[in-house]
Formats: structure tokens, sequence, C-alpha cells
């Protein structure tokens, strides 16, 4: 697997994974962290990773 594609596996998880957090999980808390937040923050992270992949792939890169 290329980088390019680990870039956009690695993104398609965080995105779901915080929009799970986000959605569900908006009244929890963990330890300091709110889930609201925190799962925005990821969709944030995975977004730029989906990104940063495509661009990888693009480029012929990954």
């Amino acid at each position: 697997m290329g980088s390019g594609t680990a870039r956009m596996v690695e993104g398609g998880v965080l995105l779901v994974g915080g929009g799970l957090l986000r959605f569900l999980g908006g009244d929890l808390e963990l330890g300091w962290f709110e889930g609201a937040p925190l799962g925005l923050a990821l969709m944030v992270i995975g977004g730029l990773q989906l990104l940063e992949g495509g661009w990888r792939l693009r480029r012929g890169r990954g």
C-alpha cells in the first residue's frame, strides 16, 4: 500500500470515527475532553488526511 493510499485509509477512519464521536457521543466526557469537540477535531484531521492522500496519488507519489 503506497503512502497516498495509506493516508486516504487513515483519513477515512479518522473521519468516520470522529463523526461517530461527534454525533453519537456528544454528551460523552473523556477525561478533560467532551465528545462533540473532540469528534469535530478528528473529522477535520481526517479530512486533511484524505486531501493529502488524494494529492499524493494524483502527483504519483503513492
